[in-house]
């Protein structure tokens, strides 16, 4: 058996064969890191056609966020079906010509997700009896990225379904991205456990359904906490390169365009919790109507943070009824940090180096740049403190420098006194010391 071990190259079980590389994105194309796209269902649900896959595909293209790694267009419910003979197709009246679409995506560089059921759900598609059929069809649409909802409640038989489903995709070459949308923290339905990543890209776990964010923070705050809580207890373990707990969709441009005051400031909340995470980021779309989503989207110190390769899940570093923060070790030895106030006046929280494992001391410091405002906000050799407004977060990038020698040697433009604590700080323009 090699079930505790996923990167084994070959592994073969009583519940089917599985060809695993040690190289996951080589394998499963190239989703080593959590993606970014746009999934139809938060804004569009069933009533999806070709005009509107277009309309998603120019916004994400024109707006230059492509190259920035917003790639991915995952149709949900509604798209296709099976016909009178049982054979996996697309709705010709929503697409008439189905080639053409395609070729529009990939034109602009984006992939197709497609959505899919495990079990006969609302769709009525049923993949179960289809396995290989079915990765044939997909093969030949491109459909890189596969959302696949419902499952037998039992682990070991749900296990089954998707591993019988890899082998037959693995067979003919075929090694989409898969999530299991339909994992639900309860009683009577598996959460990951070893073998997850051995047939899947990502779980998404949830108790309350769908998110869908209040257009307020304090009413959104409760579900973003909520989706990432239990995706992070049940999921982190199992997350790496490859491998990701899923959070939920975000509808951040459905809130922008309702509630253009307090949207965008609900839109970064959920976004830097997503980073953080690391979960796949799949909003509802990027259009030109709604200008306060681009910016927010096309941070590109936030899609650093969110495509570190490294994918370590994100660390705890403290928790109580009003404050969270959480750390997120980076590839080069940079931290990520997550500080989310969960209550309703402005928190001041005093982070430092030693909670987020950065070295502190008289010759090294540590640069503090706040991701979405674009700018330092702390050189320090001990801590810092960061002002966060009621029922937000704010995504921090600290980067620890070794001076080599003495930190009172930098430009300055005073000297700390000795015998008592000093942290390095900035305007904006200058260093200096305060106490």
């Amino acid at each position: 058996r090699c079930l505790s071990d996923w990167s084994s190259d070959v592994c073969s079980s009583d519940l089917g064969y599985l060809s695993l590389s040690n190289d996951m994105a080589a394998l499963r194309g190239n989703w080593a890191v959590p993606p970014l796209g746009i999934c139809t269902w938060p804004e569009f649900a069933h009533w999806i056609n070709d005009g509107v896959v277009r309309m998603l595909a120019d916004g994400l293209y024109t707006n230059g966020l492509v190259p920035l790694g917003w790639r991915l267009i995952q149709l949900d419910g509604g798209w296709g079906g099976r016909d009178t003979n049982g054979n996996l197709t697309y709705d010709s009246t929503k697409f008439p010509d189905w080639t053409n679409t395609l070729a529009y995506l990939k034109a602009r560089g984006i992939t197709l997700g497609l959505y899919h059921e495990m079990t006969r759900g609302n769709e009525d598609m049923q993949l179960e009896g289809y396995f290989a059929a079915d990765a044939a069809v997909l093969a030949g649409w491109g459909a890189q990225y596969m959302k696949i909802d419902c499952g037998p409640v039992t682990q070991d038989d749900r296990f089954t379904d998707f591993s019988e489903f890899r082998a037959a995709a693995d067979r003919i070459g075929y090694h989409p991205y898969i999530e299991n949308g339909g994992l639900v923290m309860a009683p009577n339905a598996p959460c990951p456990e070893i073998r997850t990543p051995l047939v899947l890209n990502a779980w998404r776990l949830s108790t309350d359904g769908d998110l869908y964010l209040g257009t307020t923070a304090a009413a959104a705050l409760p579900g973003i906490l909520n989706h990432f809580h239990h995706a992070w207890v049940a999921g982190a373990a199992y997350a790496g390169p490859g491998r990701f707990m899923s959070c939920d969709f975000l509808d951040i441009t459905m809130i922008c365009a309702n509630a253009p005051s307090t949207g965008p400031g609900v839109a970064q909340t959920a976004l830097s919790v997503w980073a953080i995470a690391p979960s796949p980021i799949m909003i509802d779309s990027v259009l030109s109507s709604v200008p306060a989503v681009l910016p927010l989207v096309a941070n590109r110190g936030f899609i650093a943070i969110h495509q570190d390769p490294l994918c370590i899940p994100a660390i705890n570093v403290t928790s109580n009824a009003t404050l969270e923060v959480w750390m997120r070790p980076l590839a080069g030895g940079d931290r990520a940090v997550c500080i989310i106030n969960n209550n309703a006046s402005t928190a001041t929280p005093t982070v430092t180096l030693s909670s987020v494992q950065l070295l502190a001391g008289p010759n090294v410091f540590t640069t503090v740049v706040d991701v979405w405002a674009q700018q330092v906000i702390a050189y320090t050799t001990n801590s810092f403190q960061v002002s966060v407004p009621p029922y937000a977060a704010d995504l921090l990038r600290l980067t620890p420098n070794l001076t080599g020698s003495p930190i009172f040697t930098l430009p300055t433009t005073n000297s700390p006194a000795p015998g008592t604590i000093w942290t390095l700080k900035t305007d904006g323009k200058n260093l200096f010391w305060s106490q």
